[in-house]
């Protein structure tokens, strides 16, 4: 334990009034974004355990995430998204829609597609049997 004379008072540290507010005020956090040049580099980049970083490509269009679990003995979990722009639809205009046939559609299109394919192999057999024919 140090002794100090009677009345000492450690020299106190005087910040700049501007500096203070610094320490005072929290640090605002941004969003984890890295820019990389290739998707190599975001594969190389450190991840501490328990965090997860985004990455922009800068020369194409891709993004990546690289998650690295609390455990550090699994591998970091790394994935790869492509950037595609979409295109605003004019307000009034209708979503385009999906149509669906029904099953029932369907079994009557495998159903005629089955007897044309019969068709065509008869007339495979016809055409090779009129073939043989003519050779003799």
């Amino acid at each position: 334990m140090a002794y100090f004379p009677v009345g000492y008072q450690p020299a106190q540290i005087f910040y700049p009034q501007q500096y203070q507010q610094q320490m005072t005020q929290p640090q605002q956090t941004s969003p984890n974004f890295v820019r990389v040049q290739n998707e190599n580099e975001a594969r190389m980049y450190p991840v501490a355990p328990g965090n997860s970083v985004m990455f922009i490509d800068e020369n194409s269009p891709y993004c990546y995430t690289k998650t690295m679990d609390i455990s550090q003995l699994d591998r970091p979990k790394f994935d790869k998204y492509r950037l595609v722009k979409e295109e605003e639809m004019p307000q009034g205009e209708a979503i385009p829609t999906i149509a669906y046939a029904a099953k029932s559609d369907l079994d009557d299109m495998r159903k005629e597609l089955d007897q044309l394919k019969e068709k065509i192999a008869q007339m495979g057999k016809k055409r090779r049997k009129y073939e043989e024919d003519d050779d003799e």
